[in-house]
């Protein structure tokens, strides 16, 4: 256990050294960082980097922003020798980052099949 924590602690340095000095400043004034820094907690400052990485808040009009995440989404297309699978993922990760945003695309009733 004690091994664990010291190598999680080592891998988020690791990430937070690969950080250019304006994320690590919004980082670290973003609320809950300190908490996740005291706990080592890799999966959360991944997330907390996710969010700030695809975060459209402040910058654009909310509507005018959602047109065009869905824009990009929508036009996912497989390359010439890309595998179904590869881009089959690359859609599955796009989806994941609207809905993060955004909230379910999909109706219940069409993902349930009922």
């Amino acid at each position: 256990m004690k091994a664990c924590t010291e190598q999680k602690a080592k891998v988020f340095v690791v990430i937070l050294g690969q950080c250019s000095s304006e994320v690590k400043n919004k980082l670290v004034n973003n609320v809950g960082f300190e908490t996740l820094e005291d706990s080592g907690d890799v999966v959360g400052l991944l997330k907390m980097l996710k969010e700030m990485t695809f975060s459209t808040s402040g910058v654009q009009h909310p509507c005018w922003t959602l047109q065009n995440v869905l824009r990009r989404l929508t036009a996912i297309n497989q390359g010439p020798s890309e595998s179904v699978s590869n881009c089959h993922k690359r859609f599955l990760a796009a989806t994941e980052v609207v809905e993060a945003q955004w909230g379910q695309l999909c109706p219940l009733k069409l993902t349930t099949g009922t």
